[in-house]
């Protein structure tokens, strides 16, 4: 009996360790890291990345930089005293999901370049980068992959630039970026402590069961 139960202890960590760990992701969207897109122009801005669930509102915990042809990324607050709205420039890092997610606000369609230090975000297939996923989500409902250009590639940081459509929104419209990576890294431990836990209800259980 005690080997049976050993042994479900075993078989019940594995199947969570197994299920748990991260997919590597396959890009719908083609990938260009021949340098040839130009970048957009414009300064370098600098965006606040928060950890979802963890951070509050205003908390950083990293920083991406980006270049954006026309409007911006963050997110529309209200103000409840003035009642005005207010943007704040802001990423909101998935660690569940592995990926960056921000509104675009803007009059009309451009281009985006994103500086995405791998610190905070990372695509990679073992080794070798593999390509980051951009997705668009419609404000009505429904998901859009777009193409995504690699501009450049160090061992520090990935840039990648991508032309967003015009949804007319006031709030603007949500850009998920995906990868294989994301901060933190006790993201991804997250499952091995979830394993560990289903663990030691079994041997309290087990041990329950020969004091009665």
């Amino acid at each position: 009996m005690e080997k049976r139960n050993v042994l479900l202890v075993i078989l019940l960590t594995a199947f969570v360790l197994f299920l748990s760990k991260p997919a590597n992701i396959t890009a719908q969207a083609a990938t260009d890291s021949t340098n040839s897109q130009p970048l957009t122009q414009g300064q370098w801005e600098t965006a606040c990345v928060r950890i979802a669930d963890i951070d509050n509102p205003g908390h950083c915990s990293g920083t991406i930089r980006y270049k954006i042809s026309t409007g911006q990324i963050g997110y529309l607050y209200y103000d409840d005293m003035s009642g005005k709205k207010q943007i704040v420039t802001e990423v909101t890092a998935e660690p569940w999901f592995h990926s960056l997610s921000f509104n675009i606000i803007s009059n009309s369609s451009g281009t985006l370049v994103l500086e995405l230090p791998r610190t905070v975000i990372d695509s990679r297939n073992n080794l070798p980068d593999a390509p980051f996923t951009v997705v668009f989500v419609y404000p009505k409902g429904g998901v859009f992959p777009t193409v995504v250009h690699e501009l450049n590639s160090t061992a520090d940081k990935r840039v990648i630039m991508v032309n967003f459509p015009f949804w007319p929104s006031n709030a603007g419209y949500t850009t998920d970026i995906g990868g294989t990576y994301i901060m933190p890294e006790f993201g991804s431990f997250a499952p091995v402590s979830l394993a560990m836990a289903i663990v030691g209800v079994l041997f309290l259980t087990i041990k329950s069961r020969r004091l009665y």
